[in-house]
This record gives structure tokens, C-alpha cells and sequence, in this order.
């Protein structure tokens, strides 16, 4: 490609980011004031206009490409909307001036959900702005480990300003409650001021389950998605920046883990969805849009449910609570275990693919995790026969999972006593597994406590774990976990007038991300609420960037078994 052929496309792709921003800005005005009255022209503009447009540049694009069936290949989704186009010159979707979903037809249906896939077309220029945002950054010396924490702060600002739009919810909310389930979504964590299902509508609910999705895949990695997925090129200290965030491999391997987590997201969540509508579809009146819910909130570990009581009213339902825990698992695993796992489990039951063993880093996490999940089993089933408020092992299994960054519950938190709120707060702080959607100390780190589990130690001939860097590491990281949750407590007992315990509890469930509650979110003060916020972002954020930092240190000898 000449030099003016590629002039043409960076103003094409400059004409392009502004269409989909003056397309974001109808569908905030479509869907967050559907009382605002909306002219016939700006109508048309919006539904003939725009997808002319975008038509003849994708085509433009298609026509230019060296090779046109590698570029189909590579983004297929652009030619999945130009086929939508077609539906839309057609006649077969039309605007409508009707504003309550249920007054809408089924030919309106189709051309929103088209309209919202074209505008998700312009979301890779904005992915490739955000790169040159952060080569701006670079040049002025900001440490290229801030930009998780800039991208994060960015999007829970935007997302709250989303959830404050009127058109999103049934009942007035306050700013600083929409920026906390902001916070609250973003960081995975499920602690909610209000009840999601009567406060927010079923485009609220669905505002809210994407913020899930960007937070549990993480703004750098769903970065690195749409750049990449748009052509975006990446400098090469962009390269390490995405190596070491999205996982610490090598640099050649950055694009193949973005598409692992991508594909292992969709294939588990799909999954996960099809398995609720099997189990609900008899009983809730859209059993597929709240699968779909509940599944990114599982995968992701968030615990947001539609369920005034949670998943308890599900108590003697164990077809889906098992499914709930296995999304669960799952995304607390990690990507790169949860891919290998599944590769190695094809390998074998498929003997023409060829042989892949389990990583040393997959054996570590899932040796720990069920350590952990039995342990926590028998100590919540102990709890509950002590203080006689039985529960089933399948209950008690549920806590023991759910306790590791999910949040979701089958029973009150207030139900369980001294041995119960012990044992959740230690499984809070211990957390999931590394690269994953969950948060907590790290079981990788919280493993080398006790056990060198790094072959390539730098003196493998000592003894003494004290020796053993990784071990030093480990301690000062809970350390520092241990002194902010502590700290973050007696700032919550200073400015709330609640039970110590209980603030012990909804610190801890706020720095491991995990949403659980003893019935004091809904009770914070402002301060309460600014603080818990400060913990969500720590624990899916800052303290995440802490171990990649530290453990950069010692790239010279490869660590085979993540951290972070």
C-alpha cells in the first residue's frame, strides 16, 4: 500500500471514529431519554444515513485489501452487519417513535439489534485512540503500569454516567450510588446500595451486565481485543505492557492469549446461558436474557443477580447451583488454566489431536483450589451443626465457592457465626487464581507461603524457604494486603456506627472483590461508600499492578507459574 492510498485510510479512519461517536450519542439519547422527542430527519439519519454509510467504507476497505478473502476472514463481523444492512435497505427493519419496549415489533427488534452491532464497528478506532492516548502517556514519563488503573477509573466514570441516565432505571438513584455500582460491576465485586432487579429496567440490566464483561476480562484486555481486532499495531513497549498485564508471556505470544480469553469467555458464558434457559425455561418469563446475565455474572465473579434474594430462593434447586459453581470455578481458574485444561482434556479424549499435558502453573491452581474448596466445605457444614443452623454439603460446598471473589448467596451471611465468618474472610483474603476474573491475595501467592513451587529458583540447593525469593515476595504481598484491609476496617469503624465484625467482613469482601455481605452495603454512610470504592479498586486494580511490578524484577529466570 502507497503512502497516499494509507493517508486515505487514517482520514477514513478519522471519519469513521466520528460517526460512531455521533452513533453512541443517538443511542444515549434513543435509550437513556425515551421521552425526548426525536425528529423525523435526525430518525432517518439514523437509520438510512449511518448504515450507508458505514457500508460503503467497509467496502472501501474491502476493495483496497491486498488480499480481500484473508481481510473477510479476519473481520467477519463487518460483513456480518453489511448483511443486516441489507435487511435494513430491504424494508425489513424500520424506526419506530414508540418508546416502551413492550410496544415494539419484532422488525424493530431486528433493527436495533442491528443498529447496536454497526455501532459496535466503531469501537476498534476508539480501542486504536486509546493505544495513541497511551503513547502520549508514555512520552511524558507516566509509568505504563497506570494505565490499568487510568482505563479503569476512565470506564467506572462512564459507566456510572450511563447508569445515571434516566431512561436506565425504574426509581431515582443517586450519583454517588451509581458510581458505586459502577465500582462494584467494573471491579467484579457484587455489593450493591439497591436492588438491582426493582432499580434498574432491562436496559439498565443489560448496561450493567456489559460493565461486568469489560471488568472481568479487565480494560487492558478488552483493550488489546478491539485494537487488535481493528488492525491496530502496537509499539513494542506496548507489547511488553500487554505481556505482562494480560499474562507475563512471551511477546510473540500476546495476540494468541487476547483470542484464548476471548474464546474461552464466549464458548463458557454460551455455555453457561444455554444451561440456564434448559433449567429456567418453564419458570421465569425470560429465561434466556437472565441465563445470559447470570452467566457473566458467575463467569466473571461478580455476583450481581436479578434475584431480590440472590440464588437462595435456588436452595433445593442443585442442578443450578452445580452449574452456578462451575461457572464459577471456572472464571476464578484463570484463562490460561481453564484453556489448558480444555486442551489437554480434548488431547485425550480425541486421540488424532496431538498430546498436551497440564502446565505445571494449571496442576499448581487446581491442586489449591480443591485443597481449599474441601477444606471450606467441611468448615461452613461444621458451622452450621455448632450453632445449629443446619446446612447440606451441597450449601456448604456453594459457600466454599462462592466465598472465592463470587458473592453470590443460597442463605443469609447473618446466619453464619464465629467459625463460619473466620473461615469467609480467610477465603476472601486468599482470593482466585492469577489472570483470572477474580481477585484476593492470589492462591499462586498464598501457595508459596507454604510450598516452593518455582523449579527455577535461583538457589534450588537451600532448604530453608527464607531462601526461596518467591516466598519473600509472597509475604510481603499479603502483608501489604493484611495492613490495607486492616487499615480499610478501622477507617469503616470511624466513620460508620455499625458492629465491628460486621465492617471486618464488608472490608475484606471489598478488597478480595468478592460481594458478600453481612447487611451492611445498603447501610453505608457516603464516606462508607467512597471508602468501600477505594477497596474495590484496590483489590481489582492497584494490587494486582503491585505483583506485576514486584515480580518484573526477576524476569531474568522465568517464572513458569503465574501470579497475576
Amino acid at each position: 500500500m502507497n503512502n497516499a492510498e494509507d493517508r486515505r485510510l487514517r482520514q477514513l479512519d478519522r471519519v469513521v471514529a466520528v460517526l460512531g461517536a455521533l452513533a453512541f450519542a443517538m443511542l444515549v439519547v434513543r435509550y437513556g431519554f425515551p421521552e425526548l422527542y426525536v425528529p423525523k430527519w435526525v430518525a432517518f439519519a439514523w437509520s438510512a444515513v449511518l448504515p450507508l454509510g458505514f457500508f460503503l467504507e467497509a467496502m472501501y476497505r474491502l476493495l483496497w485489501a491486498k488480499d480481500p478473502w484473508r481481510y473477510l476472514a479476519q473481520h467477519p463481523l463487518r460483513y456480518l452487519i453489511l448483511l443486516m444492512i441489507v435487511l435494513e435497505i430491504s424494508g425489513v427493519a424500520a424506526w419506530s417513535a414508540g418508546s416502551m419496549l413492550e410496544r415494539r415489533s419484532p422488525s424493530l427488534l431486528v433493527s436495533e439489534l442491528y443498529l447496536a452491532i454497526f455501532l459496535f464497528g466503531f469501537v476498534g478506532n476508539w480501542g486504536k485512540g486509546a493505544i495513541l492516548a497511551n503513547r502520549w502517556l508514555s512520552n511524558r514519563r507516566i509509568p505504563v503500569l497506570a494505565l490499568p488503573a487510568i482505563t479503569f477509573a476512565s470506564a467506572i466514570i462512564a459507566g456510572a454516567a450511563l447508569l445515571a441516565l434516566p431512561g436506565f432505571h425504574r426509581q431515582p438513584i443517586s450519583l454517588l450510588d451509581n458510581l458505586f455500582t459502577s465500582a462494584s460491576a467494573l471491579c467484579v465485586t457484587g455489593l450493591s446500595v439497591y436492588e438491582v432487579s426493582t432499580a434498574l429496567n432491562p436496559l439498565g440490566q443489560a448496561v450493567l451486565a456489559l460493565l461486568i464483561q469489560i471488568g472481568g476480562l479487565g480494560t487492558m484486555t478488552t483493550l488489546g481485543m478491539l485494537a487488535l481486532w481493528h488492525g491496530g499495531a502496537l509499539t513494542l513497549g506496548e507489547r511488553v505492557a500487554f505481556s505482562e498485564l494480560v499474562g507475563g508471556v512471551r511477546l510473540i505470544e500476546t495476540r494468541r492469549l487476547i483470542a484464548t480469553v476471548l474464546k474461552v469467555t464466549l464458548i463458557v458464558e454460551a455455555f453457561g446461558t444455554l444451561a440456564f434457559w434448559l433449567l429456567w425455561r418453564d419458570r421465569l418469563e425470560h429465561p434466556i436474557l437472565q441465563g445470559a446475565f447470570h452467566a457473566i455474572s458467575a463467569f466473571c465473579n461478580a455476583g450481581f443477580a436479578l434475584f431480590n434474594d440472590s440464588f437462595a430462593s435456588f436452595r433445593n434447586d442443585p442442578p443450578t447451583l452445580i452449574i452456578l459453581m462451575m461457572l464459577i470455578i471456572l472464571g476464578g481458574a484463570g484463562f490460561p488454566v481453564t484453556a489448558n485444561l480444555a486442551s489437554a482434556g480434548f488431547s485425550r479424549i480425541f486421540p488424532w489431536l496431538e498430546s498436551r499435558p497440564l502446565r505445571q502453573a494449571s496442576r499448581a491452581v487446581l491442586a489449591v483450589s480443591g485443597v481449599l474448596l474441601v477444606l471450606g466445605a467441611v468448615l461452613f457444614w461444621l458451622d452450621g451443626w455448632i450453632n445449629n443452623t443446619p446446612r447440606t454439603l451441597l450449601e456448604a460446598l456453594f459457600q466454599s465457592v462462592t466465598t472465592r471473589t463470587a458473592g453470590f448467596q443460597v442463605e443469609s451471611q447473618l446466619r453464619f457465626n464465629t467459625i463460619g465468618v473466620i473461615g469467609t474472610i480467610v477465603l476472601m483474603s486468599i482470593g482466585a487464581a492469577p489472570q483470572s476474573t477474580g481477585g484476593g491475595l492470589k492462591l499462586t501467592v498464598f501457595a508459596r507461603l507454604f510450598k516452593r513451587i518455582d523449579p527455577r529458583d535461583d538457589s534450588p540447593s537451600s532448604r530453608w524457604l527464607i531462601s526461596f525469593k518467591p516466598f519473600r515476595i509472597a509475604m510481603l504481598l499479603a502483608a501489604l494486603y493484611l495492613l490495607t484491609g486492616g487499615l480499610a476496617t478501622l477507617l469503616l469503624i470511624f466513620v460508620e456506627t455499625l458492629p465491628p465484625r460486621e465492617l471486618l467482613f464488608e472490608a475484606f469482601s471489598a478488597l478480595g472483590t468478592v460481594g458478600l455481605t453481612r447487611d451492611v452495603t445498603p447501610h453505608l454512610s457516603a464516606a462508607g461508600k467512597f471508602l468501600v470504592i477505594f477497596l474495590m479498586f484496590t483489590g481489582r486494580v492497584l494490587y494486582p499492578t503491585l505483583v506485576i511490578r514486584l515480580i518484573r524484577n526477576r524476569r531474568e529466570g522465568s517464572d513458569p507459574v503465574p501470579w497475576a
